[in-house]
């Protein structure tokens, strides 16, 4: 994306491309350069997805933090405080539109941890046959 998003400070910030090569996204990764005795930091990640119909997906998501997606700008899912790093702990129906359509986590990180690293689990699936991550009509929309 090339466009900046607004942060507390009314500042713009820019999105990074970053494609994680396991189906964790570990922030530290993204962000080389954050202090290691950070802590209450928020980030965003974010994808887009184009719909030839309208399609409902399964994501299959979790963070050791706290997390909210939004699809469209609109909140569909919260999860609050601290939970077992499962990358499987959460499933979320999304029903996408056609043509783009923007999923957005916002990850909230409490404090640094070498046990559990800040980052979010994610996986698209198919509700029909959940072990398929291949969805009829639906592809991530080009950079």
């Amino acid at each position: 994306w090339t466009t900046p998003v607004k942060g507390p400070d009314n500042k713009g910030m820019v999105w990074k491309t970053y494609q994680s090569p396991s189906g964790f996204l570990e922030f530290s990764k993204v962000f080389p350069k954050l202090p290691k005795d950070w802590s209450a930091v928020t980030a965003y990640a974010g994808v887009r997805l184009v719909a030839d119909q309208p399609t409902m997906v399964l994501l299959e998501c979790n963070s050791f933090n706290s997390f909210r997606i939004y699809l469209n700008s609109k909140e569909i899912f919260f999860r609050p405080g601290m939970q077992l790093d499962l990358p499987n702990g959460n499933r979320v129906e999304a029903n996408l539109v056609v043509g783009e359509n923007t999923l957005v986590f916002r990850c909230t990180e409490s404090a640094s941890s070498p046990q559990f690293p800040w980052g979010l689990y994610l996986r698209i699936l198919n509700p029909a046959a959940p072990e398929q991550t291949k969805i009829p009509g639906v592809r991530i929309a080009p950079k």
